[in-house]
């Protein structure tokens, strides 16, 4: 998988994210998704953290998401509110400081 075999140089994914994430797209999503575990094949088979990446261009992306959106969103399964920004460097941190909670709780569910 990778961002730009399924959606193209047009997503033009920052440096900072590519750089330091592993990329875990797919085409059946709506943009690039990353991810801040070494697990990342195991992405689809476990619930993590995932960074996704919106098109540069505003216009699309409010095309895509039906409302005006920054073009970075943070979501992970313990926590139902989205985190968006348009600062890359935000944005991965944002994911290693969610990823990092879903790994503490999944090794006090492991006990």
């Amino acid at each position: 998988m990778c961002w730009r075999e399924e959606f193209g140089d047009g997503y033009a994914v920052p440096e900072t994210i590519t750089s330091q994430l592993h990329d875990v797209s797919w085409h059946n999503d709506l943009s690039p998704s990353f991810v801040a575990s070494e697990l990342a094949p195991a992405a689809y088979e476990k619930e993590e953290a995932r960074l996704w990446v919106g098109h540069p261009d505003p216009a699309i992306r409010a095309a895509e998401w039906g409302a005006p959106v920054p073009r970075f969103n943070v979501l992970d399964p313990e926590c139902e509110e989205a985190f968006w920004t348009d600062d890359p460097d935000v944005a991965v941190a944002e994911l290693r400081r969610r990823q990092a909670a879903v790994s503490r709780f999944d090794d006090v569910r492991r006990g």
